[in-house]
């Protein structure tokens, strides 16, 4: 093949999808914690995904190449998805006027996606994913020339590519420490290979195909809604159109049209058109007639209606002076939030990262003049910054929240509903809060590693300290307590707040509790119900 063109550039990327989708298990294997917290192939399987879903059937690569784009960056999940998304969108640049490309302005599209994607990253790290597609096309460029067919220069793409790749231990001390390549660079390779494989007419047929529409569990609903529940706040409905032109004229479709026929059906409306899909967020009582008028111009790619009563995730209707957004896993430290005035709660889903376009969407959904995010999670911080940067508004600000420790201390130094307060003064408050204070995390292994020369079995109780694997133990409690004391100052806090996990009992965190109390007599020690998956104690020390 000499030329590429739009609809091979689909193509070619859905069997790369393939080949991720199918290897996704291994690639979240190859991450250094080994802790299942939003991993490697899940977040980059998510947001490619979210990039071939919006992704235009067109022959223009321009037009291809804009919709993956645009998708990739909202579906972006994660620091991996992030950065994937971010190499895609360098190709786009340089697609953006081209109908077709050859063999080497392919080549040159390799060289802007690494150059966009380094831009992206405050301090980029050798050894990464960053490095694999940096050195894939570096190593090869003066071997393209215009003889050389599209196969060719895979073959070449991809043998340099698996050798960047094989020597990002050497580059990255923790991935040598770990005896384990880099996870994000070995996704990318898999996606290429699955590009190559399509040019060789291999079909990648995905063994597991994902569902868009997770199975809601009916004792919990009826825990939440029953036959006597009063049904206040309708149903938040999300779906993707594909505008067909067999019900329209593509012209005549008027979204601003559209949106004013949502307005008589509900509020928090967040509608746009992208090429030949829209995107549509509302909340009505009556999903069937929105569904109804819009199957008059498309049919729906992706659907999700769900009953708010069951969520119980109310949105701001009226413009406020400011709208705070936090993530969070666990409804009980949801809860928590909310009393410190935390207007927007986004539930992180079990080890799914939040992505770009669940910020937007929280963003659009919520009118304030001043917006502050807390992403509460060091994977999470780079779809917020890239949903500020897609929204292009100065009023977003983001604290850059490790962790919902972190979060809960500095939501408490605040008022967030006194409006005579700026929002410089929240800003401030909050980071005051958030200073000094230290985040442990207990949770198991879930397979044996090495960190930092720490060795870990799977099955054993890790303690994680600001971010850092300080030790392992069969004895949580004794684990927690042995933490505790490497803390510098120790004697000098005065709070501990302990949230306990899904599957911690009331007597379990009780007897924790009472164990930190008669070791730390003078500091002031809480319980709450944090109900989060992951991590079996997240413990606050300030």
């Amino acid at each position: 093949m000499k030329e590429l063109d739009g609809i091979t550039y689909k193509k070619m990327l859905t069997n790369g999808l393939a080949m991720l989708a199918n290897d996704e298990n291994r690639i979240n294997a190859l991450n250094v914690f080994p802790v299942p917290d939003g991993d490697t192939g899940t977040n980059m399987r998510l947001t490619l995904e979210s990039g071939i879903t919006h992704m235009a059937d067109d022959e223009s690569l321009k037009n291809a190449a804009s919709t993956l784009a645009r998708g990739m960056l909202l579906g972006a999940r994660g620091n991996s998805g992030v950065i994937l998304s971010q190499l895609f969108k360098g190709q786009f640049i340089y697609f953006k006027d081209k109908e077709k490309v050859d063999v080497i302005e392919f080549a040159e599209a390799l060289e802007q996606s690494y150059k966009t994607a380094y831009e992206a990253v405050i301090h980029p790290a050798e050894g990464t994913i960053l490095t694999v597609a940096r050195e894939g096309i570096h190593h090869i460029i003066s071997k393209i020339n215009k003889d050389l067919s599209f196969e060719e220069l895979f073959e070449l793409l991809i043998d340099q590519m698996e050798k960047a790749l094989a020597n990002t231990p050497n580059l990255l001390k923790v991935l040598r420490d770990a005896n384990v390549i880099d996870s994000g660079g070995a996704g990318l390779v898999l996606i290429y290979k699955g590009m190559q494989k399509y040019l060789k007419n291999e079909i990648v047929v995905r063994k597991d195909q994902q569902t868009i529409v997770k199975a809601s569990n009916p004792q919990k609903a009826n825990n939440l809604f029953d036959e006597d529940s009063e049904f206040e706040y309708g149903y938040c409905t999300e779906f993707l159109l594909q505008l067909q032109n067999k019900k329209l004229n593509q012209n005549n479709f008027d979204i601003n049209e559209f949106i004013k026929y949502l307005e008589t059906k509900g509020n928090s409306i967040v509608a746009f058109k992208d090429g030949t899909i829209v995107k549509v967020h509302v909340h009505t009582f009556t999903p069937g007639d929105v569904l109804n008028e819009a199957q008059k111009y498309g049919e729906f790619i992706s659907l999700k209606i769900e009953n708010m009563q069951l969520e119980h995730n109310e949105t701001v209707t009226k413009t406020k002076n400011i709208c705070s957004i936090a993530v969070v896993d666990g409804k009980g430290i949801a809860e928590e939030f909310k009393k410190f005035g935390c207007d927007v709660i986004i539930l992180a889903n079990d080890n799914f990262n939040t992505s770009t376009e669940e910020f937007i969407m929280a963003i659009k959904a919520n009118p304030a003049r001043e917006y502050i995010i807390f992403p509460n999670n060091k994977n999470i911080i780079m779809a917020a910054k890239q949903a500020k940067e897609i929204l292009n508004n100065d009023h977003i600000h983001i604290i850059e929240t490790t962790s919902v420790i972190e979060c809960y201390f500095g939501l408490q130094m605040t008022a967030l509903d006194d409006e005579e307060l700026t929002i410089d003064d929240h800003l401030e408050n909050i980071k005051e809060g958030i200073e000094g204070v230290d985040t442990l995390l207990i949770t198991r292994a879930i397979r044996k590693s090495v960190v930092d020369g720490i060795g870990i079995n799977g099955g054993d109780y890790i303690a994680i300290l600001n971010g850092k694997i300080i030790k392992t133990s069969l004895n949580r409690d004794e684990l927690i307590l042995e933490a505790l004391d490497s803390i510098d100052e120790i004697e000098d806090k005065a709070i501990i707040s302990i949230f306990s996990g899904n599957n911690i009992s009331q007597e379990e965190a009780n007897t924790l509790a009472c164990h930190i109390r008669d070791k730390y007599e003078f500091i002031e020690t809480g319980v709450i119900d944090g109900k989060q998956m992951i991590y079996d104690f997240v413990i606050g020390i300030n």
